[in-house]
């Protein structure tokens, strides 16, 4: 695959993402859309020192966003898709986003 910096793209901010990290020490990234779950897992590895205990990937569809052309013409666009990966760390690993 690609270099790691490719791979994680930025960390998700959400109220869902920062419930995850509190409580259950689950990190959220938005990662390349060819990326798979072992490419994740090394990307994370060594770009925080942690071994991942589970990679999950979702893939989120763009949303249809609806545009004015001119007075009377619209327009439909699509958002851009993101790959999501949630990263499940051990109880004693922790990483600092912010």
């Amino acid at each position: 695959m690609n270099s790691r910096r490719s791979i994680l793209k930025y960390f998700k901010v959400s109220e869902k993402a920062s419930r995850l990290a509190t409580d259950l020490n689950q990190y959220t990234f938005a990662v390349d859309n060819d990326a798979s779950a072992i490419d994740v897992a090394h990307a994370i590895t060594k770009e925080f020192g942690y071994k991942p205990v589970r990679v999950n990937l979702l893939n989120q569809r763009g949303k249809l966003k609806h545009i004015r052309i001119g007075r009377r013409k619209t327009g439909i666009t699509r958002k851009p898709a993101v790959k999501r990966a949630i990263v499940l760390l051990r109880s004693g690993d922790k990483i600092e986003i912010l």
